[in-house]
């Protein structure tokens, strides 16, 4: 047996007359091997075995480094440290000399480590190297592979040497990054683990060039939460050629509407900011053009104009913080964090329909709640999911709360997909938590689904005095519905914010 000084206790069963060791580790018995790192861990041993007049500690020849001592392979010692000089599995045999023969059995204890090499940072990229510098042009996203002797924990880091730009730190295994801006780069790599602790850097240089690519625009326009409106470039732009306000044209439900001033992200230069003098509200749906005439990217190509454009204005804050699927992978069924059955707010009698929630179907590969429709299914059948009211989910969060809600007017926005045949309505409804049929509200959306593609779709609920019975907290019921034979309806993304009048 092994543990630590401060954990021990002392079995029931005497140890007298037995080898019993520990070390500072905790571990190592045989059958329990440890990782320990050479050169830097650091393992006490001690002799604990009760009615021994001595013992041998033995090591493997080239093994370890007996700290104090020339003979780096036996010591007699009650109390050592020892470091770890090659990588390997490295078994401790502790003999004490007892005054009365032992059965063999109790006569030794052997500690099992596994000594690792310290990590060795690397990275690769396909990359030509030019005059000392891995070059790219500019809008390029790159690809960095971590070649690290260990892969499990990395940081990266990327500056901009010549602007003194710092990216935030980036955790991830290998890294794509978008090189939008000119200049010389650093791009490095921490390469580490806690346990046994290592930890080594890799760095290379990258030097982003002029493109003889042209400069492309988002198709997707959105509305910040400070009211902004982004217009996102594949490149830095130069901010010396802007164009005028009068080179923009923004409608808000169909009339013109006044822009206060035209900048660049300075957070992000790639990024053309277009400042309303109004703030445009989330009931409201709102087109931007753009007639691009001095715009330059930061490398002097010229960014292309903007046809009018439907913005993304920003909703507020959401108040269905799990309609996002993430953390609470599985079936949806009893133990999982939402539930469904064919009968509860459901006309499924037949079981043609299942849900789940399914890595990698939402949107950008992210979480989604999956409806699959099996043949049988028909324009009558549907099924609800409805979340758990009484327990958190893996990530602490409990999943039916939609909160808090008052007496007014909310825009849900949802993400829907389908592959097969087309859903016929897609509903979203609450009632206050605990349950309460009075309390059920409905928003239902009929239109708008394309096949094989993910759509935003907007529609509106309000609540009414049952569904605020509890102090404005909601259960969300999820249904999809009017399917006539096979599909797969996948739902992500929902939000819920207050209507803006």
């Amino acid at each position: 047996m092994a543990c630590t000084t401060n954990d021990y206790e002392e079995p029931e069963n005497t140890t007298a007359g037995r080898a019993f060791g520990i070390t500072s580790f905790d571990t190592g018995r045989t059958g329990q091997p440890i990782d320990v790192r050479i050169t830097t861990s650091v393992v006490e041993f001690t002799d604990l075995s009760i009615l021994a007049n001595g013992r041998t500690w033995t090591f493997p020849e080239g093994a370890v480094d007996i700290i104090g001592s020339d003979n780096d392979t036996t010591t007699d010692l009650e109390n050592f440290s020892v470091t770890f000089k090659r990588a390997g599995p490295v078994d401790v045999v502790l003999a004490p000399v007892f005054e009365n023969p032992v059965p063999t059995e109790v006569a030794t204890e052997t500690f099992t480590f596994n000594a690792l090499e310290q990590i060795t940072a690397s990275i690769s990229t396909d990359l030509t190297l030019v005059n000392g510098a891995f070059e790219v042009e500019a809008g390029t996203d790159v690809t960095f592979t971590n070649n690290s002797s260990e892969r499990d924990n990395a940081e990266w880091r990327v500056i901009n040497t010549t602007t003194g730009k710092e990216e935030d730190l980036i955790t991830t295994i290998d890294l794509t990054f978008p090189f939008k801006a000119l200049g010389n780069y650093i791009v490095g790599l921490r390469a580490f683990d806690d346990a046994p602790f290592s930890s080594s850097i890799a760095a290379i240089p990258v030097r982003v060039i002029p493109s003889s690519q042209p400069v492309t625009v988002e198709p997707k326009i959105e509305e910040n939460d400070s009211g902004q409106i982004i217009i996102a470039y594949s490149r830095d732009l130069d901010p010396a050629t802007l164009d005028a306000i009068s080179n923009f044209t923004l409608l808000v439900d169909g009339a013109p509407a006044m822009i206060q001033t035209i900048m660049l992200d300075p957070s992000n230069p790639s990024n053309l900011l277009v400042i309303p003098s109004t703030n445009i509200k989330n009931s409201q749906t709102a087109t931007i053009a753009y007639n691009a005439v001095n715009l330059r990217s930061a490398d002097a190509a010229p960014a292309p104009s903007v046809s009018q454009t439907t913005i993304r204005t920003f909703g507020g804050p959401n108040l269905f913080a799990n309609g996002v699927f993430e953390g609470i992978d599985g079936p949806v069924a009893g133990g999982e964090r939402f539930y469904s059955t064919g009968g509860f707010l459901s006309a499924d009698g037949g079981n043609n329909i299942t849900a789940a929630i399914t890595p990698g179907s939402g949107v950008d590969g992210s979480s989604g709640l999956v409806f699959s429709f099996a043949a049988g299914a028909g324009a009558g059948n549907n099924r609800t999911v409805f979340g758990d009211g009484l327990n958190g989910d893996p990530m602490g969060r409990v999943v039916q709360e939609i909160k808090t809600l008052e007496e007014a007017t909310y825009i849900v926005r949802v993400s829907i997909k389908y592959t097969g045949a087309v859903p016929g309505e897609f509903k979203f409804s609450m009632t206050s938590f605990p349950f309460n049929f009075g309390g059920i509200v409905n928003s239902s959306i009929t239109t708008g689904f394309v096949e094989g593609e993910f759509v935003e779709l907007t529609t509106e609920i309000t609540p009414n005095a049952g569904t605020l019975s509890a102090g404005g907290l909601a259960y969300p019921l999820i249904n999809v519905g009017g399917v006539v034979g096979v599909s797969e309806v996948t739902i992500d993304n929902i939000e819920i914010f207050l209507k803006e009048e």
